[in-house]
């Protein structure tokens, strides 16, 4: 990553991802990957995503294209589907390349902009943008990562992707397809975005490559695509020395050795790089690397290329979880535990892919097994994503419905593995390279990395897969990769998904090399110098006539003097004895040469050197001839064992060859000759003894060696069983190493859990207790104490058993119908001092939503009751007073009303009812005027109560008329007073009305 502004450049960096992210409904694109190249028809590609706050910043880079970039450029931002969008208007009044809004089927062209239309998804496909309408309302919109996907299948290095202001983190998942593909991400300065949602969270990945204001894009995209063109791609195919150079610096920087892998994955990866910086050649890059440590990092993490999602190609799913249905979930299955590796998992989609099928599997054959899975990987940034378990909200493109609801936590802006497939793994940084394999699998899965290997790393990796997994255990490959040479070991599935069974096998000790140089151009050079295949096999042809016609006759003799390669003729000096067969030099040969080879033999032996016998006679089939007997050793160490011996008849000295063929012949020695024939026998039964005797020692010494031989053979099988043993012990340690990092990981978190918890709960200023499911007392807060009398020696005690405070009987059985029931239950309680409390009683769930045992609150309410109490009493009087009052009033013999302010009665005495023949309920409440037929609906009269209400004053026997029963009048007299109270708030009056006559 490249934060960047004119005049400053920090480079951080990226991270490994995933390839071939499948767009739903989208057939995928064949466009081989190291063939890719630029040309005039296929011409970069810039596209920008935003939301919120996204008009401005898509303004501002607007304004600094060029009208000659020679590059298409498309906008997607999230807009309502129900408003008409201006922004391709908007933009190209800031532009000087034409803006229009896209539609279905256009083809994509240089110098020109694509605005997304309201409310839909678009893709591309061979330069052609299609569209569709979005989901349901309930499923997250996100059009830009939808996008993305498609453009890094489409462009491939010729991508550029741009994330501009928004909110949430559309774009974060895309990306990863963007880079995997070699293109490259630029991302707005978060402190420059109106809403850094989006912009940090791409950054996060780890991914990008510039980080840069707005208005500075276009010119770094300019210069990046001018290096990225004038990068040496050929030239860097054939520099071993330098990418020899480069890769030992990443080797001594970051531990891995990458040499093995592909050299075209290796030189692309290089070339990205060198175009992110915008170096011209391989020893600027070099160099660039020594100067700065951090970057062999980042080169690391592209080279390893992480290729990952949930249920990738679902079709190899559903064939692999039929076959661990028919392998380890059998109703007669005598398995009871599962052992699953899956090599290099990056962020550890389909580790927790595997995991779900898995846990479907026991669901539905009711077959209960214990899963232990191990995902691994050489990048730790990938590794600890993993273990966190959480994914963005984009995983909904890959996981149906029903998954999600069932193995996932929807969080604000994302997916959490539920707990029950989280603890089935163990994430650990591993070197399957390097580092000793996890063993006794059932099921191994390594998908999309051995094609990144050279041939030699690929065998070596299976090599070590076949000796981590069990007989007829399962391994998964990716649909690029195959078995070559390891067919014998392993039974076809599914051909198709690449879906193997291990056959039985015998024990081996994978090696321990990682590595082998890169060849030179020299050797190159010289291995292309031996000529065509055809010379070479015209050579050997030329070689195997000379040898037969031109070479005499020889044997090659080991140390036990046993014959193990024969040329020529040598019929005319052996013969087979009868008896068991035998290839001892001793058996075979004619009795004339026996004495002279073997003595021969033995002087080359003891002098290292050549020996020659010249002109010795051997009789055959009636003939006499003569041969040189040449024996020398095959090699220049001591002791010497094996010898060649040679039968040659033609190079015999003539001088030599003629005295001994007339002493053959001659008659007069023919007394010398018997002589001689005579001591030949004598010496020739001397010899038979000797070699008979010697016979016999070596018999003896092959019986010997054989025990040692044997001896040395059951050491030798100690020592594999103990290196055995020993890589058995090293991956064992190697798991425990892992298991116990992720327990001390948890023991952290658990840790930090407990003390915020603890915290949270001395800081709540309220008496709470927990109890497990058997209403055991978990915790308890410190005002706990003073209300049930626990103590920190209390927690694991039944509740029934602790002397409470409290008298209340019920808690215990209310306490049960709580969790039986589910229902909240509130009480208000008093101690035995007298203190009232509220009890609430709820069910404790956990974060699984699981019901785990039953929480207690404590409110205290003892003012409140005691304010309660005081209020009842003086209601309670109030009450006694105004019955006390209206006794008063009704003994008074005139007629009395209450009014307020606004003349509305509020009470009337007896008197006025009988007097007037009504009741309180057509009077109480009602206007003084709107009574009795409108009785006392007198202007005057109401005049003067109106301003006697809002003065001081009285009213003394205002004599008024009155008409009563039709056409009956009566003359009254009207006295009315304002009712007056100690706090002088009172509002009403008291109305007297006095009959006359």
């Amino acid at each position: 990553m490249v934060i960047a502004s004119t005049n400053d450049k920090v480079k951080l960096g990226g991270k490994q991802l995933v390839k071939g992210n499948k767009i739903k409904g989208e057939k995928k694109k064949s466009i081989p990957q190291d063939n890719y190249k630029s040309s005039d028809s296929i011409f970069p590609i810039v596209v920008l995503g935003s939301s919120a706050g996204g008009l401005e910043a898509n303004e501002a880079f607007f304004k600094n294209v060029t009208s000659d970039s020679d590059m298409a450029y498309i906008v997607i931002s999230h807009l309502e589907p129900h408003h008409v969008s201006l922004l391709a208007e908007i933009i190209s009044k800031t532009s000087t390349i034409k803006a229009v809004q896209a539609e279905d089927g256009m083809v994509v062209c240089k110098n020109n902009i694509y605005v997304i239309p309201p409310g839909k998804n678009m893709i591309i496909t061979d330069g052609t943008l299609h569209l569709s309408d979005r989901g349901s309302e309930q499923e997250p919109f996100l059009p830009i990562d939808h996008f993305f996907r498609s453009l890094a299948e489409d462009r491939r290095e010729d991508a550029i992707a741009v994330i501009l202001s928004g909110n949430a983190s559309d774009g974060s998942l895309g990306i990863k397809a963007i880079h995997s593909n070699l293109g490259m991400i630029m991302v707005q300065s978060p402190e420059n975005a109106k809403y850094n949602s989006m912009p940090r969270s791409a950054i996060e990945t780890g991914l990008v490559d510039y980080i840069l204001p707005p208005n500075e894009m276009p010119g770094m995209i300019m210069r990046y695509v001018r290096a990225k063109i004038r990068s040496p791609k050929v030239e860097l195919v054939g520099a071993s020395d330098a990418v020899q150079k480069i890769l030992s610096i990443v080797k001594n920087g970051t531990g891995h050795d990458l040499s093995l892998y592909k050299k075209s994955t290796i030189n692309r990866r290089i070339v990205r790089r060198m175009s992110v910086h915008q170096l011209q050649n391989k020893e600027q890059y070099s160099a660039y690397l020594k100067a700065n440590p951090q970057e062999t990092n980042l080169l690391l993490k592209d080279m390893l290329i992480e290729v990952t999602n949930f249920f990738r190609n679902p079709e190899t799913f559903e064939s692999l979880k039929e076959t661990l249905k028919k392998t380890f979930f059998l109703p007669n299955s005598q398995k009871d535990e599962l052992r699953v590796w899956v090599t290099g998992c990056s962020t550890g989609e389909e580790v927790y892919s595997i995991g779900i099928i898995l846990k479907e599997l026991i669901d539905e054959t009711g077959k209960s097994l214990h899963i232990q899975m191990f995902g691994s990987d050489i990048n730790m940034d990938a590794i600890e994503t993993a273990r966190k378990g959480v994914f963005p909200l984009e995983i909904t493109e890959d996981v149906d419905a029903k998954r999600l609801d069932k193995y996932f936590i929807r969080q604000e802006n994302g997916y959490k593995v539920k707990k029950e497939i989280r603890e089935m793994v163990v994430f650990a940084p591993h070197d399957v390279i390097r580092d000793p394999p996890f063993i006794h699998l059932d099921l191994l899965s390594c998908r999309n990395l051995l094609i990144y290997f050279e041939p030699v790393l690929q065998r070596r990796v299976l090599e070590t897969f076949s000796t981590a997994l069990n007989p007829n255990g399962i391994m998964l490959l990716g649909e690029s990769e195959t078995i070559s040479g390891f067919e014998d070991r392993y039974i076809p599935i599914d051909t198709k998904q690449k879906i193997y069974r291990r056959r039985p096998f015998s024990p081996f000790i994978p090696t321990r090399e990682t590595s082998v140089p890169l060849r030179t151009n020299k050797e190159k050079d010289i291995c292309k110098d031996k000529g065509p295949e055809k010379i070479l096999k015209a050579n050997e042809k030329a070689e195997k006539i000379l040898l037969s016609e031109h070479t005499p006759p020889c044997l090659i003799v080991n140390e036990k003097n046993e014959i193990t390669y024969f040329h020529g003729r040598t019929s005319k000096y052996l013969e087979h004895a009868q008896g068991k067969a035998s290839l001892s030099i001793n058996d075979l040969l004619l009795e004339d040469l026996r004495y002279e080879v073997i003595l021969t033999i033995n002087e080359s032996r003891k002098s290292g050197k050549t020996v020659v016998r010249e002109a010795v006679q051997v009789h055959n089939n009636g003939e006499t001839s003569f041969l040189n007997i040449i024996v020398r050793p095959l090699e220049e160490r001591s002791p010497i064992t094996d010898v060649l011996v040679i039968f040659d008849e033609k190079n015999i000295p003539r001088d030599i060859l003629r005295e001994n063929q007339e002493l053959a012949i001659s008659p007069n020695r023919e007394t010398r000759l018997n002589e001689l024939e005579g001591e030949l026998r004598f010496t020739k039964d001397n010899l038979r003894s000797t070699i008979e005797q010697l016979e016999t020692s070596n018999e003896e010494l092959t019986s010997t060696n054989e025990e040692l031989q044997s001896n040395n053979e059951e050491l030798q099988s100690v020592v594999e069983e103990s290196e055995t043993g020993k890589e058995e012990l090293n991956s064992l340690n190697e798991e425990l190493l892992t298991v116990n990092s992720e327990l001390e990981r948890k023991n952290q978190e658990l840790s930090t859990i407990n003390s915020d918890t603890r915290n949270l709960l001395y800081s709540v200023d309220e008496a709470i207790v927990f109890l497990d499911t058997n209403l055991r007392i978990r915790r308890f807060t410190p005002q706990t104490e003073k209300i049930m009398n626990l103590l920190p020696g209390d927690v694991g005690r039944p509740i029934q058993d602790i002397a409470s405070k409290l008298r209340y009987e019920d808690l215990l059985n209310e306490s049960k119908e709580v969790l039986d029931t589910l229902n909240t239950k509130e009480k208000e309680v008093q101690t035995k001092e007298g203190r009232w409390f509220k009890v609430k009683l709820l069910p404790y769930r956990t974060v699984e939503n699981l019901i785990d045992g039953v929480v207690l609150t404590f409110s205290d309410i003892d003012e409140q009751k005691k304010v309660q109490d005081k209020l009842n009493d003086l209601s309670l009087k109030a009450q006694e007073s105004q019955e006390y009052a209206e006794s008063i009033v009704n003994t008074i013999k005139e007629p009395l009303l209450i009014l307020d302010d606004k003349l509305i009665i509020r009470s009337a005495n007896m008197t006025f009812f009988n007097q007037f023949d009504t009741s309180s309920e057509d009077v109480q409440g009602q206007p003084l005027d709107k009574i009795l037929s409108g009785m006392w609906n007198i202007p005057s009269m109401l005049d003067r109560l109106k301003e006697l209400s809002s003065k001081e004053a009285e009213l003394e026997n205002l004599s008024t008329e009155i008409t009563i029963s039709g056409s009956e009048k009566k003359t009254v007299d009207i006295t009315a007073r304002k009712l007056l109270i100690p706090s002088g708030s009172s509002k009403l009056m008291l109305f007297s009305i006095q009959m006359k006559g």
